[in-house]
């Protein structure tokens, strides 16, 4: 059978590499210790599952287990956008036999339904199925349900999987999607409506009318012939181009050309953190960074004037500022060389880094100003924060990239990964998070919470009344250790 023989070249890919083989050890210690927490997995479902009725302390326990598959479903939905890898083939070897080109397809959209998460979600439900479902309803009824919720974790995965791969060609369809979730979320978390309660009573209906359980095997399978058609079409690379999308991109940054070199720097940077996997997998992330305060805020327990505050401000306005200022040379490390030797001036460089960094401070500021809903003393708070980012953070962080000497492999994603990490990554977080908060609760803790906002503000002040100087600085320094961080760059890892 064809797809035994691609799982089994799959297989053999994988063990023969010297990855594989340099981590043997590792690899199964690893499985050993996965075994072990899969173990306990499988007898806490159990046990949870045979208890459920006095657990859930209801007269409606299976609406209260829906409303939790609700929320596990969600959550599936978002951990496997972000830290799920897509199946891949290398079809090129596949690509001149008499194989079938869906064959491959398929094999690829098979490849993406075994997983973790998938095991999770058997794990959860055969038990639960087995304890309570199939103790009060029939074997029908508990295997359409079972199918139901099956297929339901399916169609998450399909969803999932279409969405990630529509990245690489449009990013609009993702950003509805993540907007989406987004809107749902926080529409929960202030009772607006209950999304859980909504998702439940549909699950609910299930199993009063079996028979209806019958539509989410369709529902998933129709997202499966959507990723199908999709993967068919751009089987070959020059199917998913878009002679249109190119010239848009250009069209839009043309006016940053016309600023000369530093528009020039900046315009190839912004095309690096749209066109590789790595830097859009944060740059998906913003709107969860910049909604963080909504987990706070409107809670009372948080002071309004607390450290902590000044901790959420410092997040939400600087956070995607620091994930790229860190990496600022790093990302370009694979042609490192070819820019030093390309005659570009050290300081340009490292103005176009800080122009940019800064850019996304006061974006970031810009979109969180809705926080003032919560009080104008937050929006003093973020004010405080992007004023002491953009005059002490961004310089702080640049400096601390001129000692980052770890190419990174772009077309991989984030979740997960700490190719190209260092120690100055961690250092570099100590005056980001921790040195704001020392700043301002003196004054709070001698009653002027104004006087530490106001503390802040000054020190990024006088930060940007020295920017001159202190990019000087950065650019000797990155002058002194240039050879450094080329040779370094260079090591492929």
């Amino acid at each position: 059978m064809i797809l035994l023989q691609l799982i089994n070249h799959q297989w053999k890919q994988a063990r023969r590499s010297p990855i594989w083989q340099k981590n043997l050890a590792v690899n199964i210690i690893m499985g050993f210790f996965f075994f072990i927490i899969l173990l306990e997995f499988v007898v806490l479902s159990m046990v949870v599952s045979d208890k459920w009725h006095e657990i859930a302390g209801t007269e409606k326990p299976f609406t209260i287990f829906h409303q939790v598959l609700a929320w596990y479903f969600s959550a599936m939905l978002v951990f496997r956008f972000f830290m799920q890898k897509l199946p891949a083939l290398e079809v090129r070897p596949y690509q001149h036999l008499p194989l079938k080109k869906q064959t491959l397809i398929h094999y690829i959209l098979f490849r993406g339904s075994l997983g973790i998460f998938n095991l999770l979600t058997f794990i959860i439900l055969i038990p639960f199925s087995i304890f309570q479902v199939g103790y009060s309803y029939s074997l029908l009824t508990t295997l359409l349900w079972l199918l139901a919720m099956f297929s339901m974790d399916l169609l998450v995965n399909y969803t999932v999987f279409f969405f990630k791969k529509q990245m690489a060609v449009n990013s609009k369809p993702v950003l509805i999607f993540l907007g989406v979730l987004v809107i749902v979320g926080v529409a929960e978390y202030l009772e607006w409506f209950s999304f859980s309660e909504i998702v439940a009573k549909g699950f609910d209906f299930l199993l009063v009318f079996p028979l209806l359980a019958l539509i989410v095997p369709v529902l998933a399978f129709l997202v499966y012939k959507l990723n199908f058609n999709f993967l068919l079409r751009g089987l070959y690379l020059e199917n998913y181009q878009s002679a249109k999308a190119g010239n848009e991109l250009r069209g839009n940054l043309q006016y940053l050309n016309k600023a000369g070199v530093l528009g020039q720097i900046i315009s190839m940077d912004i095309k690096l953190q749209l066109r590789n996997k790595r830097t859009k997998s944060m740059l998906m992330m913003a709107p969860l960074f910049l909604a963080y305060g909504l987990f706070f805020y409107p809670q009372e327990q948080y002071s309004k004037d607390g450290g902590f505050v000044v901790f959420i401000g410092m997040f939400t306005t600087s956070v995607l500022a620091i994930n790229y200022l860190q990496y600022a040379f790093a990302y370009e490390g694979a042609f490192y060389d070819f820019l030093r030797t390309s005659g570009l001036k050290t300081n340009d460089f490292v103005k176009a880094k800080s122009v940019l960094g800064s850019g996304l401070i006061i974006v970031s500021y810009i979109l969180t100003t809705p926080y003032i809903y919560f009080g104008t003393d937050i929006l003093l708070i973020h004010t405080a924060c992007a004023l002491f980012s953009l005059g002490f953070i961004v310089p702080s962080i640049l400096f601390f990239a001129t000692y980052n000497k770890k190419t990174m492999v772009l077309s991989r994603g984030s979740a997960f990964n700490y190719q190209g990490v260092g120690a100055a990554h961690f250092f570099a977080m100590i005056p980001v998070f921790v040195l704001p908060v020392m700043i301002y609760l003196p004054f709070k803790w001698l009653g002027n919470p104004h006087g530490g906002m106001i503390a802040l503000g000054s020190i990024g002040v006088i930060g940007l009344l020295l920017k001159k100087w202190i990019h000087q600085m950065i650019t000797d320094n990155l002058e002194e250790r240039k050879y450094i961080m080329s040779e370094g760059f260079r090591q492929k890892y």
